[in-house]
């Protein structure tokens, strides 16, 4: 509402509660930052490059919008809505990686040489291949191992849980992980270089898009998946003869899974 009263409306619409949340989530836009336009293009095809790889990869994040306006410490954003999950797979994590990459990836294809605008990613990624390796037991060398502590205790320990061989061992697990994301990630966008140049074409008018800017570019996403809804037409229920109380307890008891809590690393 404040927003919207500084711009003079007379009513509160979609874009100023996006640009609250984005206010509240990144800081205040910092509109006397100046960026020369080189950079702003670099800026535009790394945002276009998480966005293109989401869009494309089956487990990654649904996007939500990409923005290039320097808010905070950050010199551009992309916005997902993540889905819940109880269990993560490996392949749902290696195509998080690739999303993840896809910044990095963007700027090798266009320009033939990377950044440092990826900290973050790298940090991201890094962290969630170690723990795929050594925490999930999600590599075939190290196998069904977790050198995971849940009890605390390993934070006063001098040592690690492994010998020096094993240690080696994951750095070049680790290394194999992200290579193969990164490997797998500039094939993606280099198939979609003509698709990549238009959405970067885009930011760099609109400075702001969104999911429907996606589909015009890129076509509805191959993933999407048809959920059956939480809540249940009684109406329509009634006239097939179901009880919709009955047939909610019976879908519930035949997925009698354990799910036990678990400490994702992202």
């Amino acid at each position: 509402a404040l927003i919207a009263a500084r711009r003079k409306k007379t009513q509160v619409e979609k874009a100023d509660f996006v640009d609250a949340v984005d206010r509240i989530v990144a800081g205040l836009e910092k509109k006397s930052r100046i960026i020369t336009p080189k950079e702003k293009k670099a800026i535009a095809y790394h945002e276009a490059g998480h966005a293109a790889v989401s869009w494309l990869t089956e487990h990654a994040s649904p996007l939500v919008k990409v923005t290039i306006v320097p808010r905070g410490r950050s010199l551009g954003a992309a916005w997902y809505l993540p889905e819940e999950r109880q269990l993560t797979t490996k392949a749902q994590m290696m195509d998080e990686m690739c999303a993840a990459l896809g910044g990095r990836a963007s700027e090798q294809v266009v320009f033939g040489e990377v950044s440092t605008g990826a900290l973050s990613d790298l940090e991201k990624i890094t962290k969630q291949a170690y723990a795929m390796v050594s925490v999930y037991g999600l590599n075939d060398k190290i196998g069904n191992v977790s050198y995971y502590d849940s009890s605390g205790q390993s934070e006063y320990s001098f040592q690690k849980p492994y010998s020096e061989k094993t240690s080696e061992l994951i750095d070049n697990e680790v290394k194999l992980l992200i290579d193969g994301a990164y490997e797998r990630t500039l094939q993606i966008l280099r198939d979609n270089r003509e698709k990549l140049d238009k959405l970067a074409a885009l930011l760099l008018e609109k400075e702001v898009i969104y999911k429907e800017d996606m589909q015009t570019i890129f076509g509805d996403r191959t993933f999407n998946k048809e959920e059956e809804p939480l809540i249940h037409d009684v109406n329509k229920e009634k006239e097939m003869n179901v009880d919709p109380a009955v047939d909610v307890i019976e879908s519930v008891e035949s997925d009698g899974l354990d799910k036990p809590g678990l400490t994702e690393t992202s």
